[in-house]
């Protein structure tokens, strides 16, 4: 069901990217929201999924579009906005929009259970976990196995297999 429903998001998605209805952050959004089902992270204290958006992006509109009307289990999706990060506080994930900050501040991310997300080619083997990549006109994305193991986020194996690159 789960691959009919990504086909279907794809392919819907496909069409309006080829008539250029659909920017690169929505796309990254979307694809985000989905993989969360493929996602488990350890158990937490936080009533609400958290998203924060480190950085100005227009992913951070694109994610509060999804939170208004979607859930995460039962968890309301809470999406926040920093131009800078200091100290990395209790969420689910991080979106860095750009590379200067995330390559300073991955150490301190990976210490957490937290997604640690960026769209920056070369990100992923510096500790990204999630490395959105744009190679002409189609966005992939590549995971940073390893990491995410360190983490206990659990990730699915078909989820894995649909990525263009794993470390």
């Amino acid at each position: 069901m789960r691959t009919i429903n990504a086909f279907i998001l794809i392919s819907i998605l496909g069409a309006k990217v080829a008539l250029g209805q659909v920017s690169s952050a929505t796309l990254q959004a979307v694809f985000l929201y989905q993989s969360i089902k493929y996602l488990e992270w350890p158990s937490d204290e936080l009533t609400n999924f958290e998203i924060l958006v480190v950085g100005d992006g227009e992913i951070y509109q694109e994610l509060q579009k999804i939170a208004k009307s979607r859930k995460i289990g039962n968890r309301a999706i809470v999406v926040k906005q920093v131009k800078s990060l200091t100290n990395v506080p209790s969420c689910h994930i991080v979106i860095f929009t750009g590379n200067a900050q995330a390559e300073s501040l991955i150490n301190t991310v990976n210490a957490k259970p937290i997604l640690l997300v960026t769209n920056t080619e070369g990100l992923l083997e510096k500790g990204s976990d999630l490395n959105f990549i744009k190679k002409g006109d189609k966005l992939s994305y590549q995971l940073n196995a390893s990491a995410l193991q360190e983490k206990k986020i659990k990730v699915a194996s078909s989820f894995s297999a649909m990525a263009e690159k794993i470390i």
